[in-house]
């Protein structure tokens, strides 16, 4: 599985894009193609969008499937690190090999970081220790969501995202050695 970021300023854009990389029918035509989507009316709206651009003939009606949209929302709250733990396990259940793991791995560290530092307090910069992308905490410790999301990919739920941000919150840094996706 291959983890795609697109951002556009409307939604309408993001579907259109969507619409052409749906069009180029898959090599496995029955495995399904997972879209996150932040709510569920979100989700209705795209599958009634893609309908119109995919599986239509003449007409302007079409049929939009094969397509799994789960609505997610994740804010920046503490408590959306549960359920960015929930999103992970639902990945690890496609079965993604490594670049797919690793390509979501930085995305994940990327919403991970920001949510961190809106609930501890810190800034972006870089670890000079490791020379990633790193959070320096309001305690002057820092913290790699990088890694952490990379090592919640590899080790699975023993490896949990909410021991990290608790971490964070009470100012520690945790040290583990670098783990490759």
């Amino acid at each position: 599985m291959t983890l795609r970021l697109h951002r556009a300023p409307r939604a309408d854009q993001l579907a259109e894009a969507l619409g052409t990389l749906l069009a180029t029918p898959p090599d496995d035509p029955f495995a399904p193609e997972l879209v996150l989507v932040p709510a569920r009316g979100v989700e209705r709206w795209l599958s009634q969008r893609l309908s119109h651009r995919l599986g239509r003939g003449e007409a302007d009606d079409g049929v939009c499937a094969g397509v799994a949209a789960e609505g997610q929302l994740l804010a920046y709250a503490p408590e959306d690190v549960y359920a960015l733990d929930s999103v992970v396990d639902r990945y690890l259940a496609t079965l993604p090999g490594y670049d797919a793991r690793r390509g979501y791995a930085f995305s994940l560290g990327a919403y991970l970081g920001e949510l961190v530092i809106r609930v501890c307090g810190g800034h972006w910069t870089r670890d000079e220790a490791t020379g990633q992308p790193g959070v320096l905490l309001s305690s002057g410790r820092m913290s790699l969501p990088m890694e952490e999301t990379a090592r919640r990919l590899e080790v699975g739920m023993s490896h949990g995202l909410v021991a990290f941000v608790e971490a964070c919150a009470d100012g520690r840094r945790v040290d583990r050695q670098p783990t490759a996706v």
